[in-house]
């Protein structure tokens, strides 16, 4: 089944340059506030993000680590990522190895409705983290909006 995703998922309010958290944790309660704010996810959002982290973290080990939490359907109410270019890196466990740490400076939070798209976003935003020039570019941006035409080109526009 092919999913038809879109950049709708994908707006510049969204993007947060510069956050400033002294953990991934922190990071990710600021990150999903916004979510929350903006009409995203549930109340519950955060508290079952931060547990499934704990068991499941999400640090994704390429070139340029990044942070993917997300969490069940059951606390999103529309689609969306939220992306985080922090200041500082922060600690996320690696996916498939909660043992091991990954220092980064971006994190891609996720907001899926539909379980039929979780798979393909998934695959979609790994294989835009493994473009090392699009990600540095990312780390760079100065605007939401730069940061916004980075991901909209790597993710939506490219063919595979």
């Amino acid at each position: 089944m092919i999913v038809n995703l879109n950049h709708s998922l994908l707006k510049p309010d969204l993007i947060l340059i510069g956050l400033e958290a002294s953990s991934a944790e922190e990071a990710m309660r600021l990150m999903a506030d916004v979510m929350f704010q903006k009409g995203y996810v549930k109340e519950s959002f955060i508290q079952s993000l931060l547990e499934r982290e704990a068991v499941h973290p999400t640090g994704i080990p390429t070139p340029i680590p990044v942070g993917l939490p997300h969490t069940g359907i059951e606390h999103c109410i529309q689609p969306g990522v939220c992306i985080g270019i922090l200041k500082s890196p922060v600690i996320f466990g690696m996916i498939g190895a909660p043992e091991q740490r990954l220092s980064t400076r971006l994190i891609f939070m996720l907001s899926i409705v539909n379980p039929a798209e979780q798979v393909e976003m998934l695959q979609k935003v790994v294989d835009f983290f493994q473009k090392t020039d699009r990600m540095q570019a990312l780390l760079n941006a100065q605007t939401a909006l730069e940061a916004f035409e980075i991901v909209k080109k790597g993710l939506f526009l490219e063919e595979r």
